[in-house]
C-alpha cells in the first residue's frame, strides 16, 4: 500500500467503530499504519495482548500496548493510583505516581492537561507516556508544552491538578498531531491556538525568555 492508498487505509481504520471490522484490519491489513490505527481502537484485551506480543511491527505493538494501559485520569478516578504533578520547566511536567493495589500500566495520552494551581502556565502533554508501576511508586517526566503564553514558566515549586483533556476543543484536536515533532514546533503551535500568537509575538517572547531561563538553548520557535 503506497501514497494515497496508505492514507485512505489509515483514515478508514481511524473512522471504524465496529470491533469485528477493527479486528480484521488489525490482524490482516498489509500496512502497519492501518494495523496500528485499528489496534488503538480495539477493546478486546486478550486480542490486544496477542498483537502486542506477536505483531512484526514495533509501531503496531506499541499501539496495542497503549490501548491496554489505564489512562491516568481514569486510574485516579477509580482510586487505582495517587499522583502529584510538579513543575519541571517549559518542556515537561514531573509526575510522582504511586499505585494503591496490584501492579498496573498507566497511560498519559497527548492532550492531558496539567492545570497550574498558581499563576504560572498550564501544561499540555504532547507525547504519549507509559508508566509501568511494578514498584509501588515512580517519578517520571511527561513531555509537554505551555498553554498560556504570557504567564510565567512553571518552576520546581509549581504544582498542577490533572484533567483528562484540554478545555479547548482546538487544543484537544491539536495535541495528538504534535507527537514526534520538535519542541519548538509543539510550543509555537500550542501558543498559536491557546493565545492566538503571531510570529512576531513568539519571536519577541523568545528573546525575553532567553534572558531569564537557563533552558534558552531550546528555541521557542524556529524558522
Amino acid at each position: 500500500m503506497q501514497g494515497s492508498d496508505l492514507d485512505v487505509g489509515v483514515a478508514a481504520a481511524e473512522n471504524l467503530a465496529d470491533q469485528a471490522l477493527l479486528t480484521k484490519v488489525a490482524l490482516e491489513a498489509v500496512g502497519a499504519q492501518a494495523r496500528a490505527a485499528a489496534a488503538a481502537k480495539l477493546t478486546d484485551r486478550a486480542l490486544l495482548e496477542k498483537i502486542r506480543e506477536e505483531d512484526g511491527d514495533g509501531a503496531v505493538r506499541m499501539a496495542a500496548a497503549e490501548a491496554l494501559a489505564v489512562p491516568l485520569v481514569e486510574a485516579l478516578r477509580a482510586g487505582l493510583v495517587e499522583a502529584r504533578a510538579e513543575g519541571a520547566g517549559i518542556e515537561a511536567v514531573r509526575l510522582r505516581i504511586s499505585r494503591k493495589g496490584e501492579p498496573l500500566t498507566i497511560g498519559i495520552p497527548p492532550g492531558t492537561l496539567f492545570v497550574n494551581t498558581g499563576s504560572a502556565q498550564d501544561m499540555v502533554a504532547t507525547e504519549y507516556k507509559m508508566v509501568v508501576l511494578i514498584a509501588e511508586s515512580d517519578v517520571v517526566l511527561v513531555d509537554g508544552a505551555c498553554a498560556n503564553m504570557y504567564r510565567p514558566i512553571p518552576s520546581e515549586d509549581s504544582s498542577f491538578s490533572i484533567a483528562a483533556a484540554a478545555r479547548s476543543k482546538e487544543l484537544r484536536a491539536l495535541a495528538p498531531l504534535l507527537r514526534g515533532e520538535p519542541y519548538s514546533v509543539k510550543q509555537a503551535a500550542l501558543w498559536i491556538v491557546s493565545d492566538n500568537a503571531s510570529r512576531f509575538a513568539l519571536a519577541r517572547l523568545q528573546r525575553v525568555r532567553q534572558s531569564i531561563t537557563a533552558r534558552s538553548s531550546t528555541p521557542v520557535i524556529s524558522d
